[in-house]
């Protein structure tokens, strides 16, 4: 059995990078061969050297690529990180007909030989269903039955890639929204493979609105016609295979104030690896301290009526600067 994993990371963040490939490394002792292919968008030596100890210690297989190199035909606005576009290339790796993304704020708690035996055939990706509004949806072409997902961890069907240009179309997409696609390259992903999207079970990438809300809130705070149950959530929590510490309403777990309920798990990883005790102090921004305030204090369809007078003017400021982008050179 052989698993192939990707990452794209710049040095900002190394050390999360170095957590989830050890994380990934323990929780998959038994796969008879790992290889991890990294996007570097710019990662230092001596972050590079931790990592590739890691690795070494499992005695496992580590390949890193330039960004620039894997990357060289992209064109984006530069608003966001550019290494989170790196996933859209993965099919520019050879002889890989198959390949798993997780992104650096994750961490791996079990095997994912299931995962990788999954049949892909029909599909260009497959990923967890993320509570995106329908604003977004829209915006990247996608009707009301489509299921958006998440990003973050992705099984990707790379032969199928190569085979139908994915690589090529997404890239024409990002043109067509003048390097500024809606939730950036997630958004191009979901946009680009719609009609081949394979909908994994809610424990591949446990969210943090998974916490924050019960699924009937989801439903309504994103306008979502087709969402996971509540029991599948409930599982998913108690027997997680993969964790997305993004910050939510809860900060992220290398911070001092981070409350999520499973920060001991990141924890874990981060105290077996070469940045064991490295924790930050950085606070929520304001925005979302003041929504974990509401949600705290007020009755949910009061919060959902503050809520969405927000989103709806955060819209209004997106569609204004998609329209301005029309209007002017972007690269």
């Amino acid at each position: 059995m052989k698993l192939n994993i990707a990452y794209s990371s710049d040095n900002n963040y190394a050390k999360q990078l170095g957590i989830s490939i050890l994380s990934l490394l323990e929780s998959n002792a038994k796969t008879e061969e790992i290889n991890i292919y990294v996007i570097d968008n710019g990662i230092n030596e001596s972050n590079k050297e931790k990592i590739e100890e890691i690795v070494k210690k499992y005695n496992r297989n580590i390949v890193f690529f330039k960004f620039k190199e894997i990357c060289k035909n992209l064109k984006t606005d530069n608003t966001f990180s550019l290494s989170s576009f790196g996933r859209i290339f993965l099919s520019s790796i050879k002889d890989i007909d198959k390949i798993i993304y997780i992104d650096c704020d994750m961490v791996v708690c079990k095997s994912l030989k299931e995962l990788f035996d999954t049949d892909m055939t029909n599909y260009y990706v497959a990923g967890v269903q993320d509570n995106v509004s329908k604003f977004y949806r829209e915006l990247v072409g996608l009707s009301e039955v489509d299921r958006y997902i998440n990003a973050g961890f992705l099984l990707i069907n790379t032969k199928k890639w190569r085979e139908d240009n994915i690589e090529e179309k997404c890239i024409k997409f990002i043109e067509r929204y003048h390097g500024s696609v809606p939730h950036h390259d997630q958004g191009v992903i979901n946009g680009v493979c719609k009609e081949k999207i394979y909908i994994l079970p809610p424990q591949y990438n446990l969210q943090c609105p998974m916490f924050d809300y019960q699924t009937k809130e989801i439903r309504q705070l994103s306008n979502i016609e087709e969402y996971y149950k509540q029991e599948e959530i409930d599982y998913a929590k108690k027997n997680p295979v993969i964790i997305h510490f993004t910050k939510g309403f809860f900060n992220r777990p290398w911070n001092v104030k981070c409350t999520h309920p499973l920060k001991d798990k990141y924890l874990y990883y981060m105290n077996k690896s070469p940045w064991m005790g490295q924790i930050e102090n950085k606070e929520l921004d304001r925005n979302t301290r003041i929504l974990k305030l509401l949600h705290s204090i007020l009755p949910f369809q009061l919060y959902y009526i503050v809520s969405k007078i927000i989103s709806t003017n955060k819209e209004k400021r997106i569609r204004k600067n998609l329209y301005s982008k029309q209007e002017e050179k972007w690269y």
